[in-house]
């Protein structure tokens, strides 16, 4: 008969009391011993292992050591929130649920003192700053948060605990490590967060005040010109990868990128390459027009199109003096036929290039 927990952690003389105790609460095996000791030496309650042992990790416990304080200090329950001029609980468990969280029950103590604060606040600014304006603006939120989180945790987990765990340190000592890292980086998050936030603010503040007199006065901001826009690339330019291998790849990209140096014109300028494409500015429409006339061009009619009809793509095949070729295909060839498209583009640069 197999005898209890505490009796197996028992046989090791080197256990204290602590944590024979805690061996028999957590109902663990004598080989998890060490790991109860240095967890209980971090100063990681038995309630905490017990958590961390639900969700599957004990060694987490670790963690709830640096979370805790910050959940102690979640104090104000939705109710609460309304009693002093916030939002009505149904609208403030709803903001909950927009964050992405299940939404607590409405005396639960759920917020800090400052999330009620800022509740509250936006309350009572409701008549220019409505709920539903902020809902969206709390979806948005949540959103990027969860994601900045789910990558910390991701490089934390895989990165920084590897990096610790694979140094000249005991598994005790790792542990403590551990602990330390995720305590001091933790904070160093929040400023930044903070101050990128105000930043992206200031910046798309600036950006709509620039839209709006462009907008309005198109000629009261100094060296505020009109450009023109000409964008290329290589379709299907994956496939063609794929298909032909990388050095055909970049080849096609090469010739494209000396084609476009090569036609630009007098005025046209790459502002930006992208390997498999470029986009060019120029100060008048009729220059770009001009550049791209002189670009060889290959346009793809396809037979079975039901959105443009086959008539009108010959038609503006023909208007841009393109080379046409004709397949019996659907809207989408680079989707449909792949492997038809990499060919076409294959022999187009290895023609141009010869």
């Amino acid at each position: 008969m197999r005898a209890p927990p505490a009796e197996r952690c028992r046989d090791l003389s080197a256990n204290s009391d602590q944590v024979l105790d805690a061996c028999g609460r957590l109902g663990l095996e004598e080989d998890q011993r060490d790991l109860v000791a240095a967890l209980l030496d971090l100063g990681v309650s038995v309630e905490a292992m017990e958590h961390a042992q639900a969700r599957g990790h004990l060694q987490d416990a670790i963690f709830d050591m640096v979370l805790d304080p910050d959940r102690v200090r979640r104090t104000v329950s939705a109710r609460e929130i309304e009693d002093r001029g916030g939002w009505p609980v149904p609208a403030t468990l709803a903001m909950v649920s927009t964050f992405g969280f299940p939404s607590p029950g409405p005396d639960d103590p759920y917020f800090s003192v400052e999330e009620a604060e800022a509740l509250i606040g936006g309350a009572a600014r409701q008549e220019w700053w409505p709920l539903e304006v902020q809902m969206e603006v709390a979806r948005v939120w949540g959103q990027a948060l969860a994601r900045i989180a789910a990558a910390e945790v991701y490089n934390f987990r895989f990165e920084t605990e590897p990096r610790v765990r694979g140094g000249k340190l005991t598994p005790a000592e790792a542990l403590a490590t551990i602990q330390r890292a995720l305590a001091e980086l933790l904070p160093l998050a929040d400023p930044l967060i903070v101050g990128i936030h105000r930043r992206w603010v200031d910046h798309e503040l600036t950006q709509y005040a620039v839209r709006e007199a462009e907008e309005h006065a198109p000629r009261a901001i100094p060296g505020a010109i009109d450009v023109c826009l000409l964008f290329c690339d290589l379709k299907d330019f994956t496939t063609l990868a794929e298909r032909h291998g990388d050095a055909a790849a970049i080849s096609a990209a090469s010739h494209l990128a000396h084609v476009m140096v090569q036609e630009r014109g007098e005025t046209g300028r790459v502002v930006k390459d992208l390997g498999d494409g470029a986009m060019l500015v120029y100060p008048e429409a009729a220059d770009a027009v001009a550049a791209w006339r002189t670009i060889p061009t290959t346009y793809v009619v396809c037979a079975d199109d039901r959105m443009i009809h086959p008539d009108n793509q010959r038609e503006m095949a023909a208007a841009a003096g393109a080379e046409v070729v004709e397949w019996p295909s659907s809207h989408s060839p680079f989707l449909s036929h792949p492997d038809l498209v990499a060919d076409l583009v294959a022999r187009r640069a290895e023609s141009a290039s010869g």
